[in-house]
C-alpha cells in the first residue's frame, strides 16, 4: 500500500500493549504462555483514511485486512473505491465490527433474582477484520484507491440499562491494514 493519508478528527498515534484471543496467556504458576505485543495506531472519530493498493489485472478480488483496537466498541465505516485512477468514488459497502472487549457480567442469587451487572473488560484488544472487494469491482485493475470514511452517527448501545460508554468511544481504530489480491492458480 502507498499514498496513505488521514483527514478529519484524528487522534495522536498511540501504542497498545495487548494480545489476540488465543487462549490462556499466563498459567496459575505465573508462567507466561502467550506474551503481549505492541502495536501503534490511531483513532478516527470523523473523517476518512485513504490509501492505494497495487494489484494485477488478473485478480479475482481484493481483500482488505485490518488489525483493530477492540477496546473501541462497534466500529463502523463506509468503504468506497476508485479503480485505475478514475475520477469518481464508487461506494462498495459498510465495514462494521460489532462488539468490543467489554461485557456485562451478572450472577444473580436465584433464577429470578435481581441482576447487578458489572463491567468486565478483557485484556485482549487485538482483533483482525476483513472486507472483500469483489472481482466485479477490481477485475483489470492495476491500482485500487480505497477510502474508509468513519460513519459518524454510530449508535453505541449500552451494555445494560443505564450503562454509558466513555467519551470518544464512537470511533474507527486502525493499528494496521493490509491488502491481498486473490489470484487463480
Amino acid at each position: 500500500m502507498h499514498n496513505y493519508s488521514w483527514a478529519g478528527n484524528l487522534s495522536a498515534p498511540y501504542t497498545l500493549e495487548s494480545r489476540y484471543e488465543r487462549g490462556v496467556d499466563t498459567t496459575a504458576n505465573g508462567i507466561v504462555v502467550y506474551p503481549p505485543s505492541n502495536k501503534t495506531g490511531r483513532r478516527l472519530c470523523g473523517g476518512a483514511v485513504e490509501f492505494t493498493v497495487a494489484t494485477v489485472p488478473t485478480n479475482v478480488g481484493v481483500i482488505l485486512r485490518r488489525t483493530l483496537d477492540y477496546g473501541v466498541p462497534h466500529q463502523q465505516a463506509n468503504v468506497s473505491i476508485r479503480v485505475n485512477s478514475r475520477d469518481t468514488w464508487t461506494p462498495v459497502g459498510v465495514w462494521y465490527t460489532a462488539g468490543s472487549n467489554a461485557v456485562a457480567y451478572s450472577n444473580p442469587s436465584s433464577e429470578t433474582g435481581p441482576i447487578t451487572p458489572t463491567l468486565e473488560v478483557s485484556n485482549r484488544r487485538f482483533r483482525d477484520a476483513e472486507f472483500l472487494l469483489s472481482r466485479l469491482l477490481t477485475a483489470n485493475a492495476t491500482t485500487v484507491h480505497v477510502r474508509i470514511e468513519h460513519a459518524g452517527g454510530s449508535v453505541l448501545q449500552p451494555l445494560w440499562p443505564g450503562h454509558v460508554w466513555p467519551s470518544g468511544s464512537a470511533c474507527w481504530a486502525d493499528l494496521d491494514i493490509a491488502a491481498f489480491a486473490y489470484l487463480l492458480p
